[in-house]
Formats: C-alpha cells, structure tokens, sequence
C-alpha cells in the first residue's frame, strides 16, 4: 500500500494547535508510524528552543542602533519660494508695463539689439514671457522630484 506522508508544514501545525488541523492529517498522524515519530521529535525540539534561556546583550544595542537610523537633516536652504516670488513679480510687472501701453522697443536703438527684435509686438512678447516662465517651472518641478527620487534611491 502506498501512503502519502505528511508534510513537514501539516507535522509542525500539528505539534503547535492540534484544533486548526483538519482530520484527515490527524487521523494520518496518529496512525503512521514515521509521522508521528516526526511529530514527537518537532515537540521535543520545541520544548527544548522554549527551555533555553533568552540570550541578552550586556551592552544597549538601541542606544548603538537608534543614532544610526535617523537620517540626518540638512540644512538646505530652499530658494524654490524666492524664484517663484522673482518670477511672480516680473511677469505681473510685464502684465502692467503691457496694459499700460509701454513700448519695450522704444529703448532699442539705445541697446543696440538687431532690427527683427523691435519688429515683435508687445504682446508676441508678453506670450514669449508666460511661456519661458511655465517652461522655467515646468523645469524646476521635474527636477525636484528627480532629486526625490534620487535620494530615496541612495537611501538605500
């Protein structure tokens, strides 16, 4: 007669809650021979771990252990809120100067720029502003989070 024997997991729950076992593994159990010399010796060795003493260290391994878990903060200072400030500021000076009728070109001549530069409107200019001024955000927000993700990486 072949007999399926069971497996080290069923013998090891066996041992430790004999009520979570299904029948069929405890009628098995208790009528083999070599599952249940496995299931004496798992509950001799069980009670042998419980019998040993509980190993301690005579020195604090929280205090050597703590210090080197927390990170460390740095001191960083974060001129994200200045530039978004700056730029703020500017281009709610450029909405004014435009609404007011200002000529950016009127000094051209004094800055002795190249002629298709004072040929752009105002507002062609203005719409050249907001967009480098988006773009220049657009930047710093992918950056930051890259340098997010980089430092969770070398956390590691």
């Amino acid at each position: 007669m072949i007999q399926k024997h069971s497996s080290d997991a069923k013998i090891q729950e066996y041992v430790f809650n004999p009520t979570h076992c299904d029948s069929g593994t405890i009628l098995h159990i208790n009528t083999c021979e070599v599952c249940r010399q496995a299931a004496q010796q798992y509950q001799l060795l069980f009670t042998e771990v419980e019998k040993l003493p509980t190993l301690t260290f005579d020195f604090n391994v929280s205090d050597l252990v703590l210090p080197q878990l927390k990170p460390k903060p740095k001191i960083v200072f974060d001129f994200m809120p200045v530039v978004i400030s700056g730029a703020l500021v500017l281009v709610g000076l450029g909405f004014v100067a435009y609404w007011q009728g200002f000529n950016f070109w009127a000094y051209s001549q004094d800055l002795k720029l190249p002629e298709w530069i004072s040929e752009i409107s105002n507002s062609t200019l203005l719409l050249i502003t907001m967009v480098i001024s988006v773009l220049f955000f657009v930047i710093l927000d992918i950056r930051k989070n890259f340098q997010k993700k980089l430092q969770a990486l070398s956390t590691f």
